[in-house]
């Protein structure tokens, strides 16, 4: 296979970012097989890392090869990709896998199956419509391929109700954006949403019961990534020439086995992380999948031709050259006139006796002037902070106020924040935030360590119109009141 690349741009990024890599990073353990049997191919369902036998945690296969591409026994199964495919009752092991992973996040481009009714699902039910206009990524909806159907992240974890978003899935796409609104608003699912964003926080920092584990597959993650890094400059530097990959055999150390493995090899004598990947390979230790064979050159060739396509059409659109002609000849007739000023003449009966002395003088015309200035312009901003304190006191109070007197704050504030008739914030929503808020370190908070909480703690998706009234509120000091 040959294949002309020279396009200068940093394969391993994109290619470490593509979904076409998914399968190989993330694959689904295939079904169980002897140790004579053949690994499954990259027909096979994509999951996530599974452990090996060792208990290092590894990737899962690739591709079906009888030899550089041989299959051995795999470690226990991992949870899949698709939600449709998860299954009912999850292991604590599977729940941190699944954390740790993050939700599956389809294709911008991917077009949705219609049903028989003509309906499909839209991209725009991945995203909420806040009342002032801003979107806001719904992170923990995700879709199903298998089942083209809608799932909840969280509640698909952390649940133990049997619903659609839950369990298998939401496809009545007439009420699909009503249902959603309906499930991202209920309390269960705000406290769901809230146990899964406080997870990713404590793997974030290291704070996890399994510290050992997550450090381990993090670390054999890294592995892998330096592995694809090294593949992936092989086959660019054979395409780039021209040269065929495969020979005869795809087995290692053998002289008919193609340009590629023999790249390989030559460079496992001098890098350190070939080194050990090909002593793995050849020693059979730890996972049963290398990326040596055919079929990772055909992914890796395909995802290179598709991405580096894309980014010329990409250039092709954005380069767009724009010609503009300034006439910077001055006009001849223009003549320059000097504006007319009027003098007036203000009548004052000045004081019978001068001031003589310097420093009297100095406090009469000068520091009295100032000091007056200076009240009256203190006592427009403390105006204007009572003004914005009555207005927006009830963020920074709301766990001291009762449910009526709440929504009634809520809805003044609401009020407030409007503008030709376009609220910023739901006066209603804001009031079951603030009911439904977790919580806080301390009751005394200002408004930027609320943002700052929130923003720690990613809640800014749970609690939108918080998030948005207290940006508003940040904003003000340095804005209508100075």
């Amino acid at each position: 296979m040959f294949l002309l690349l020279d396009f200068n741009t940093q394969w391993c990024h994109i290619l470490l970012s593509s979904d076409a890599l998914l399968k190989f990073l993330n694959p689904t353990p295939g079904p169980s097989t002897t140790s004579t049997a053949a690994a499954s191919t990259s027909a096979a369902q994509p999951t996530s890392f599974a452990a090996a036998s060792s208990g290092v945690p590894v990737a899962s296969t690739s591709a079906a090869q009888p030899s550089s591409d041989a299959a051995a026994s795999s470690g226990p199964p991992a949870a899949p990709i698709d939600p449709a495919d998860w299954p009912s009752a999850l292991t604590e092991k599977v729940r941190t896998e699944l954390v740790h992973r993050g939700p599956f996040v389809i294709d911008s481009d991917f077009t949705f199956p219609k049903q028989k009714d003509g309906r499909r699902c839209h991209h725009d039910y991945f995203n909420r419509l806040l009342i002032n206009g801003e979107k806001v990524r719904r992170t923990w909806l995700m879709s199903s391929k298998k089942e083209d159907s809608l799932h909840c992240f969280c509640c698909k974890m952390f649940s133990k109700r049997d619903y659609k978003l839950s369990r298998e899935g939401l496809k009545d796409w007439k009420n699909a954006s009503h249902l959603l609104k309906v499930h991202e608003d209920s309390q269960e699912h705000n406290a769901h949403m809230a146990t899964w964003k406080d997870l990713e926080v404590r793997f974030a920092k290291g704070l996890t019961i399994d510290k050992q584990e997550m450090a381990l597959a993090e670390a054999e993650r890294k592995r892998w990534r330096e592995v694809l890094h090294r593949l992936v400059a092989i086959i660019q530097s054979l395409a780039e020439r021209n040269m065929a990959f495969r020979g005869s055999t795809d087995t290692l150390n053998k002289p008919d086995n193609g340009n590629f493995l023999k790249e390989v090899e030559l460079m496992a004598k001098f890098d350190p992380v070939m080194k050990q990947h090909v002593s793995r390979v050849e020693s059979g230790a730890g996972s049963h999948i290398h990326y040596l064979g055919k079929t990772i050159q055909n992914e890796l060739i395909d995802t290179i031709s598709s991405r580096l396509i894309k980014r010329i059409v990409e250039d092709i659109k954005t380069s767009k050259y724009f010609s503009i002609i300034l006439d910077c000849t001055p006009d001849l007739s223009h003549k320059e006139q000097r504006l007319r000023t009027t003098k007036r003449h203000f009548g004052y009966e000045s004081p019978d006796e001068p001031i003589q002395d310097a420093l009297k003088k100095m406090e009469t015309t000068f520091f009295n002037v100032v000091v007056d200035t200076a009240i009256s312009s203190l006592d427009e901003r403390f105006q204007n902070l009572g003004e914005v304190n009555d207005k927006f006191g009830v963020l920074l109070n709301f766990h001291n106020l009762q449910k009526e007197e709440l929504l009634q704050q809520c809805q003044t504030l609401s009020t407030t924040l409007t503008h030709d008739s376009q609220p910023d914030i739901n006066g209603t929503e804001l009031a079951m935030e603030m009911q439904n808020f977790p919580p806080l370190p301390s009751k005394n908070m200002t408004n930027m360590e609320l943002l700052t909480f929130l923003h720690e703690k990613k809640l800014a998706e749970i609690y939108p119109n918080m998030w948005v009234a207290l940006r508003i509120f940040a904003t003000l000091p340095v804005t209508g009141c100075c």
